[in-house]
């Protein structure tokens, strides 16, 4: 018997072509205005970089909130650690710290009053603390950044903005070095006179917009390991009748319109010197 015949090819209907057509044109246009107009869905489609903008803000309104009672210092923008975005995609996690400092037993209320003041969109919480636990803090900044409180040590309370974990996008970070005759240099001057110590490197460590103009402004002067005295409370009573806190390890008082803070690293025994003029 002779083999059948071969069937003729199937043809794909007119409108299976169409809609295949008219469904790649919208994947297409889907996917541009995405890219121009979508936001992020998770942390890790963003960057550090995208990141410390919302970082800044947050410091800058949690200084606002905690009002002009405490003194505070504020850090550089910090590399904390490295992390992994995918297994195969490392990132990078960065923070942004304001350090509050006041007379002990005032800790719970200093983060009560921030959680109050806060804008309403960072959904703010205080927890009092117990006698076994210290008082905490937690909201959300936006775009996945987190802000944190808590009390690593009496008359200390330490609020930090962090991104998590997310690819670096060339982040930059610089530290300028402080323009001479500022306000901030001015404040530090005699402490570092009473230390005794020049300092080794003086930089810029925060220059954060405040939204009705002007800057949060935090320059740290930074003395050489092993200069720590064994009482900062000692060494530093003659620069100011009336500190805020006075113990062997920080010394914190208000020059003027300045914040100043000396303190002691436990480990290195060097003294760091933070002047910050506010918004």
């Amino acid at each position: 018997m002779p083999p059948p015949p071969p069937e003729p090819p199937r043809r794909v209907p007119l409108w299976l072509k169409i809609m295949s057509a008219v469904w790649a044109v919208a994947l297409v246009v889907g996917a541009v205005w995405y890219s121009l107009h979508g936001r992020p869905t998770v942390r890790e489609q963003t960057t550090i970089a995208s990141a410390q903008p919302v970082v800044d803000r947050a410091i800058v309104d949690v200084v606002t909130a905690a009002g002009s009672g405490p003194l505070v210092a504020i850090s550089g923008f910090e590399r904390i650690g490295s992390c992994h975005v995918t297994p195969i995609r490392p990132g990078a996690e960065y923070r942004r710290v304001a350090d509050f400092y006041a007379p002990r037993g005032t800790e719970s209320a200093i983060l009560q009053g921030i959680a109050s003041r806060l804008p309403h969109r960072y959904g703010a919480a205080a927890t009092s603390g117990g006698a076994r636990t210290k008082p905490l803090l937690f909201a959300d900044a936006g775009d996945y950044v987190a802000v944190q409180g808590t009390v690593p040590a009496p008359g200390v309370v330490e609020v930090a903005a962090l991104t998590g974990c997310r690819p670096e996008g060339g982040l930059a970070v610089s530290e300028p070095t402080p323009p001479t005759g500022s306000a901030e240099l001015a404040a530090i001057g005699p402490v570092l006179d009473a230390l005794g110590r020049p300092a080794v490197r003086t930089v810029t460590v925060a220059s954060l917009p405040c939204p009705s103009g002007g800057s949060l402004r935090s320059v740290a002067a930074m003395l050489p390991p092993r200069s720590a005295p064994s009482s900062l409370a000692t060494a530093l009573a003659p620069v100011s009748a009336a500190p805020a806190v006075a113990s062997a390890g920080t010394f914190a008082f208000r020059e003027g319109s300045v914040d100043v803070v000396a303190r002691t690293n436990g480990t290195t025994h060097a003294v760091t010197v933070i002047g910050t003029s506010r918004c």
